[in-house]
């Protein structure tokens, strides 16, 4: 997910991870992008 869907998400179940920036085909500029997963607090038996 890019950095605006992050900022979007703050206070979920959600952790992030940095994947890197790159470039994204038919969209100008670089973008940062992260990985989404469920927080060990939040998964289920945890």
């Amino acid at each position: 997910m890019t950095r605006t869907v992050r900022d979007l998400a703050t206070g979920t179940d959600l952790a992030f991870s940095p994947l890197g920036t790159v470039g994204l085909r038919g969209v100008p500029g670089q973008w940062e992008l992260f990985k989404a997963s469920l927080q060990e607090s939040a998964q289920p038996g945890g």
